[in-house]
């Protein structure tokens, strides 16, 4: 939040958890005459993502397979969409948490499904149900989605951090987590999608800190 109202932003805050986000987001933009944008359901956040894919299929002619963080699903859907398009061939698998694995149970029963449940250290992964329009994508073009555990998450900080210098927030993270803790095959050309660097201090030093295993 500092670094956004540093940069000359403005942050609201209202009740946690994602969803009810954005009936505040839709009631500031009409008081103000702006523009509100549904992160669930605006299928331009859907295509945008695409760009991603269509980046990823450039820069690694030998692809295989790529791992991409699961949430409410627009990133996965586009991302998945543009890449399955191109090289129907690679495989592209979603990574959730496992106790934040509503598009998980969602593809599992085949509709979008609301979890009661939502413990991990990957915020960013906070969506307790998939978005419908993501949806209709997801199933078509994913190849499937995997859990990891949030000392997964934190192992892949760790080596992403130390080995790579990159600072990644924990849901920016669960894609490296996925093929770090083995839940993919080692042996493919391998991209592993790093979503975001949001970490506060304290969360950092809490995942350095974290034991090998939480199992």
């Amino acid at each position: 939040m500092n670094e956004t109202t540093g940069y000359g932003g403005e942050v609201l805050l209202c009740r946690k958890g994602a969803a009810p986000h954005q009936s505040v987001v839709e009631k500031v933009a009409y008081e103000r005459g702006m523009l509100a944008i549904d992160t669930w359901e605006d299928r331009r956040l859907i295509i945008g993502h695409g760009t991603v894919g269509l980046e990823i299929v450039e820069d690694c002619p030998d692809l295989r397979t790529v791992l991409v963080p699961v949430s409410s699903g627009g990133m996965a859907a586009g991302i998945a969409t543009a890449l399955k398009e191109l090289r129907p061939e690679v495989k592209v698998i979603g990574v959730q948490p496992e106790k934040a694995n509503a598009a998980f149970v969602s593809l599992k029963r085949g509709r979008p499904t609301t979890i009661d449940y939502w413990d991990t250290i990957a915020d960013g992964l906070s969506a307790v149900r998939p978005g419908s329009l993501p949806f209709l994508h997801i199933p078509k073009y994913l190849d499937g989605i995997v859990l990891v555990s949030d000392a997964d998450i934190a192992h892949a900080f760790r080596t992403l951090f130390f080995r790579c210098t990159i600072v990644a927030e924990p849901a920016g993270a669960v894609a490296s987590a996925a093929f770090l803790s083995g839940k993919v095959p080692a042996d493919r050309t391998t991209v592993a999608v790093g979503s975001g660097g949001n970490v506060s201090q304290a969360l950092a030093q809490y995942m350095l800190t974290m034991p090998a295993s939480d199992r």
